[in-house]
């Protein structure tokens, strides 16, 4: 098995600070655990999680209206995707992701498959909208479709409509689909909100990283079916072992024992429903680029009209304003990039007016 280095997350990893960054496409995170309403006394570090923490798996069962065998905890979506992935892999064989797509599902396929992955195409006259009767998905083939809803870096949400009738004909050819829904929390009742409901054939990941913005737990999960989820936790033997039993704790805590998982919560739809205004207000007012206005989260896709490249942009915003985006490149758009609004009023304010100028004066 071969990784490939993940390009975006290598440069976001090492890259210097800016003034203004609009990169994160998670709330930012809190700074210590008096904020989560808990002492470092009142911790345990160690107790019976070894196929995940069983209150915060049985939280997670009743908020997706499901049984806890269904439910199994990873270190974050990630690696619940990599599991997932490998497990699946042995049943099918063959895998296709969208595109465009989020780097790491690239680099996932090709170190589970040992060779690239199929595509199916998100199609910009479509409106980046998958199309669930494109002829891949009628070729006979026990595939596993790869994807994210909400889709990255677009943020759009395809309806159970669409994801239903694309899981009906994968189920026919005996495939199965894994649907990355880490944006999803970001929708009104969004965390109870999960496809896997809709088909037996769907295994969907979560984590508590960008609606709630506590990315350092490394607390992600995985829904499926009882075969599937066993089979996963084996996996999870040979990758983790076992999870810090600290951090399920911490995350059943906030979720379950406090209003402060709900809180977060709340505030992340706020912030991304007030701040996506602001954005699109000046965006609105600048001719020479187009968007795709997301259904949920806190990133925005901000295409250039005249189809330029827009590697020279971004470099230059960062070097002679001062904000950092995520170019398009990262996600096979060259005409484009990402910015995320997540940040505070005045910093995003501050960057808005930024970016206007760079683009009027490109």
């Amino acid at each position: 098995m071969n990784f490939e280095k993940v390009r975006i997350l290598d440069w976001l990893k090492t890259a210097a600070e800016v003034p203004l960054d609009l990169t994160a496409s998670g709330m930012s995170s809190l700074e210590n655990l008096s904020e989560l309403g808990l002492k470092v006394d009142d911790l345990p570090i160690s107790g019976d999680n070894f196929y995940g923490y069983k209150p915060l798996r049985e939280y997670l069962a009743r908020a997706y209206k499901t049984v806890p065998e269904r439910i199994t905890i990873g270190a974050g979506a990630s690696i619940c995707n990599f599991a997932a992935m490998s497990v699946l892999y042995q049943r099918t064989g063959w895998v296709t992701i969208e595109s465009p797509a989020y780097e790491p599902f690239i680099t996932l396929t090709k170190a589970v498959t040992q060779t690239s992955p199929e595509r199916i195409f998100r199609n910009p006259e479509n409106n980046y909208r998958i199309n669930p009767d494109d002829l891949l998905f009628r070729d006979g083939r026990p595939r596993i479709m790869l994807m994210a809803n909400p889709h990255n870096p677009t943020g759009l949400y395809e309806s159970p409509g669409t994801i239903g009738k694309i899981a009906k004909q994968i189920e026919s050819d005996n495939g199965w689909m894994i649907i990355d829904e880490v944006f999803m929390p970001f929708l009104e009742n969004g965390d109870q909100i999960s496809c896997s409901q809709l088909n037996k054939r769907i295994v969907s990941t979560c984590s508590l990283t960008k609606a709630w913005g506590l990315w350092s737990l490394r607390i992600g999960w995985i829904i499926g079916q009882e075969d599937v989820i066993y089979d996963i936790e084996r996996t999870f033997d040979n990758l983790l072992v076992v999870q810090p039993f600290i951090t399920e704790f911490i995350a059943y805590h906030v979720l379950h024992e406090t209003d402060i998982g709900k809180n977060l919560l709340q505030a992340a739809r706020d912030i991304s429903r007030k701040h996506l205004e602001i954005v699109t207000g000046y965006l609105d007012q600048l001719p020479e680029v187009t968007y795709i206005t997301p259904d949920c989260g806190i990133s925005i896709l901000v295409r250039f009209k005249d189809s330029r490249n827009t590697d020279e942009f971004c470099e230059n915003l960062e070097s002679e304003y001062g904000v950092r985006v995520i170019n398009g490149s990262y996600f096979e758009i060259q005409d484009g990039f990402r910015m995320s609004f997540g940040v505070d009023e005045e910093t995003l304010r501050k960057g808005m007016e930024a970016i206007s100028q760079a683009i009027r004066n490109s």
